[in-house]
């Protein structure tokens, strides 16, 4: 090592093409990184999404249907009149009210309340519907607008009524940005009939402040009553899917290139063991779900399903885990005894093999009959979810689940989710997942967690992590001092990856458009109708994913947490090293790269830097390399960099 600096100094000091004064060079705190020429284990598929409903990530999120309460699912008209029309108004000569169906044909026996509307005599009005805090109206996009549609009351016929489909500014102008008349196959009568409107706007606005309405014109002398339900609106959608994500949402979620995508979290656990997730109330009709009240203080939908979930889990090219309920509920993190555990089991068998089941299969046949007749890719499974809150009977609900789902899965893992030292399971899981919400320092101070765990047991997952300013206390949004004591943390993870087989930031999404929407910062990607911003977390890990090759690379490791951590990974094919270094400093810090053999004439250095700004992306540098195997480069304070050095 005493040859370096000579390398360094000849011609001056090589810092990747940024020259260095005198009076800087006194200041730096200088790290030798020395490079392995010898691979060792094979890298996991490691980084992945969690998803989670929370923060709306579901409806009026992933969920690209743009309205809210579309279907007053849950609600109790008699009970909360005022509660069951959220998000609807009336405006015109028209009245409305939520009304409950279930003794008078509901639209099915999964949604049984609909808006009654009122019309009198030769008037007209609209019912609108605000969206989830707003609607985008954007003059590039075609709308489809469907609705539900019956005569209530006396009448007999409805050819007299007019219904026409509006997008509509909700400020005092009152613009309407497109409008367009409902083609009528018959005329209403006292049966539900669907309606799909094509709506292309006139002119796009300028910002979320609008609604969707549906406009209705009476023709007759006598009062007419129209119950509508199951109102949604969606544009275009990713992949032109039906029921599809929203658009900007998928990209940027491809885009972290993440190689799984697990379902799990609190909300699929119920308040009870009857609020639980149910997988197969998520599919099918849309009609045909009852929706529910999801664990984070909204209504579930369930239009983004089981099958919406893994279908776009495919589209992203994402490995799918899943998660099947274990027992326990989160009021107050009560468990089902251990006699009534058995009657859970089927319900997860059946889910388990609508995913990876054969057509032979009656749950692979109705996942066939639904569209998509080839299993999905599926390698692991968890039994719950944070566990660890009620360990003691997770033991023998553990035992019951794993014991019948190990003997009917063989091919599949499954994943434990309390710690591996809070109670003995039989059998024994393949992996445990440890969930970590802690502060920037506690993880750069823990970069070393896993270095000394046992290589010869269950395997790690670390499936929701973040970073908090203070423990206990949540900043509105990611940090760069988050997203950089999380990238240190990422190295230790990365270099122990014979152990650890997979890692995900939690939450990933959030909608920002209202206080009302959001319940957990901070997130991976905030998003509102208009808009979204990708975060620093969300940059640190895209570089993690984007710059992985499929081996680690040893080098030497700092025998202490510090400032500077780092880890190197390879791709064999062709030898190119991807270099991950953090700097959870205040001040700069000089890195000496020592590579084991000659490196092309120029390296990648991407740069995610504390410039202030939330939406703050990696600086892209091609930069030549010097003579010799030797490297220098300065890292800023509170930084990640991902140095792409490809092989001569």
């Amino acid at each position: 090592m005493s040859k370096i600096p000579k390398l360094l100094w000849s011609g001056g000091l090589l810092l990747l093409g940024v020259a260095i004064s005198d009076a800087q060079r006194t200041h730096f705190n200088v790290t030798t990184i020395t490079l392995s020429s010898r691979p060792t284990h094979q890298i996991p598929k490691l980084y992945g999404v969690m998803f989670e409903d929370i923060n709306h990530s579901g409806d009026g999120g992933n969920r690209a249907q743009m309205l809210r309460n579309p279907a007053l699912q849950i609600k109790n008209p008699s009970r909360d009149p005022v509660g069951a029309l959220e998000a609807w108004q009336a405006i015109g000569h028209i009245t409305l009210k939520a009304v409950d169906l279930s003794r008078n044909q509901p639209l099915s026996q999964a949604l049984p309340n609909a808006l009654e509307v009122v019309i009198p005599p030769g008037k007209a009005g609209a019912v609108l519907n605000s969206g989830y805090w707003g609607i985008n109206i954007n003059q590039q996009w075609t709308y489809t607008a469907t609705f539900n549609a019956k005569l209530g009351g006396q009448t007999a016929g409805g050819c007299g009524i007019k219904l026409a489909v509006l997008l509509i500014s909700k400020d005092s102008h009152g613009t309407v940005f497109g409008e367009e008349d409902v083609v009528f196959p018959r005329c209403l009568t006292k049966t539900w009939q669907e309606f799909k409107v094509k709506i292309q706007p006139r002119q796009s606005a300028t910002n979320a402040n609008n609604a969707f309405g549906i406009k209705f014109t009476s023709n007759y002398q006598t009062t007419e009553v129209v119950h509508v339900t199951l109102v949604e609106l969606n544009p275009p959608t990713f992949n032109n899917r039906p029921n599809g994500v929203r658009i900007d949402l998928a990209e940027a979620t491809a885009a972290l290139k993440s190689s799984f995508w697990r379902l799990g979290g609190n909300n699929m656990e119920g308040y009870s063991p009857t609020d639980r997730w149910i997988w197969n109330h998520t599919i099918g009709p849309v009609s045909q779900r009852p929706g529910r009240l999801g664990n984070w203080g909204y209504i579930n939908t369930d239009g983004f399903g089981l099958l919406e979930i893994l279908q776009h889990s495919e589209d992203l090219n994402m490995e799918f885990i899943a998660s099947v309920w274990s027992g326990l509920s989160l009021s107050p993190f009560k468990a089902v005894p251990e006699y009534e555990i058995d009657r859970y089991i089927q319900e997860a068998k059946d889910m388990i093999n609508f995913i990876i089941g054969p057509v032979s299969t009656p749950q692979g046949a109705l996942r066939a009959r639904l569209g998509h007749a080839k299993p999905f890719a599926m390698q692991w499974c968890e039994i719950g979810n944070e566990d660890f809150f009620s360990k003691a009977s997770y033991a023998y609900r553990w035992r019951h689940l794993a014991t019948a789902l190990i003997k009917e899965f063989p091919q599949l893992k499954f994943i434990a989710t309390t710690h591996p030292k809070d109670v003995t399971l039989i059998p024994e899981p393949h992996a445990y997942d440890i969930h970590t919400y802690q502060t920037p320092d506690w993880y750069v101070r823990n970069t070393h967690h896993y270095d000394t765990w046992p290589r010869n047991g269950p395997k790690i997952f670390q499936l929701e992590f973040a970073a908090n300013l203070k423990l206990g206390q949540l900043p509105r949004s990611s940090t760069q001092e988050g997203a950089v004591g999380e990238a240190a943390y990422m190295t230790g993870m990365e270099r122990n990856s014979d152990v650890i087989e997979g890692i995900a930031y939690a939450p990933t999404y959030c909608n920002t458009q209202s206080p009302e929407a959001s319940q957990w910062h901070p997130n991976l990607i905030e998003f509102n109708a208009m808009t979204l911003t990708k975060t620093p977390s969300y940059y640190v890990q895209q570089m993690f994913a984007q710059f992985l090759g499929d081996r680690y690379l040893p080098s030497n490791i700092p025998t202490k947490p510090g400032a500077v951590d780092w880890s190197a990974t390879i791709r064999s094919s062709d030898g190119t090293i991807f270099l991950k270094i953090t700097n959870a400093g205040k001040r700069q810090h000089r890195i000496n790269i020592v590579l084991p053999w000659k490196s092309a004439a120029q390296v990648t250095v991407h740069t995610l830097a504390n410039t202030g700004n939330l939406n703050n992306a990696p600086v892209i540098s091609n930069i030549p390399t010097g003579p010799g195997q030797v490297l220098s480069h300065v890292l800023p304070p509170q930084a990640v960099v991902a140095i792409v050095i490809p092989k001569a």
